[in-house]
């Protein structure tokens, strides 16, 4: 289900099934990560697509950094 070399949800979230989820994980507990991967993942595509529809383009981009580095520091945090 790919869009040629892009990468989609679905792709992102087998790469997330493979990496991330235990493979003794049940039915129920993989697509409860499933409806929460999507879940944040269109919470993101709404931030980067409604929230800078009306930014000027330094506004966007501090907007964008922003998310960035909430991201990173909550991965370092993860581990």
């Amino acid at each position: 289900m790919s869009t040629g070399t892009l990468p989609t949800v679905a792709d992102a979230f087998a790469s997330y099934r493979r990496d991330v989820i235990p493979a003794a994980a049940t039915d129920v507990q993989v697509e409860e990560c499933r409806r929460a991967f999507y879940a944040g993942a269109w919470q993101m595509y709404l931030s980067l697509v409604l929230q800078t529809a009306d930014l000027a383009d330094a506004e966007g981009e501090r907007y964008l950094e922003a998310l960035s580095d909430e991201l990173m520091a909550f991965k370092a945090a993860a581990g």
